[in-house]
């Protein structure tokens, strides 16, 4: 599959499946992980591909979603627990999506602490992906400049 054409999900819960079935909606192929079998099924059963690992997801696509319930969680997600377990480093990841309602202060921290050459963006800046989520949240991604026009 295209990589370009897949979009990246991690976390399939009370906000997270409800936005991944609306990119589903919309034409959008999707690649999930989410702990939960239940939610993983229930996604898979509208169209979405189920990867084994939040890695497997970064592996092969270029914007990965994050709707986790923690900061802690998203701190692990992000860096993993063990070499290699991480979205960071990931073959194929350009840009991440923070939609978690924890607030954006781990998502920032991590963009100046890992991601250097990165910079954190309010997300309710960029239209498209407004127009596409239509929620009230405040999302933050952080990606390249050169990698802002993927979103």
């Amino acid at each position: 599959m295209n990589v370009e054409a897949m979009l990246g999900f991690i976390g399939l819960g009370h906000m997270g499946l409800p936005m991944a079935s609306r990119l589903l909606a919309a034409g959008h192929k999707v690649l999930a992980f989410d702990l939960r079998q239940d939610a993983c099924l229930a996604l898979a059963a509208q169209g979405a591909e189920i990867a084994a690992s939040p890695r497997a997801v970064a592996d092969r696509a270029i914007t990965v979603f994050l709707s986790l319930p923690t900061p802690q969680i998203v701190r692990q997600v992000i860096e993993g627990t063990q070499q290699g377990e991480g979205l960071l480093g990931a073959s194929a990841m350009k840009v991440v999506v923070d939609l978690s309602t924890t607030g954006a202060s781990t998502t920032i921290e991590l963009a100046r602490e890992r991601l250097r050459s990165c910079v954190p963006v309010p997300v309710r800046t960029i239209r498209q992906l407004r127009a596409c989520l239509r929620f009230s949240a405040r999302p933050f991604m952080w990606a390249k400049p050169q990698d802002w026009g993927r979103v």
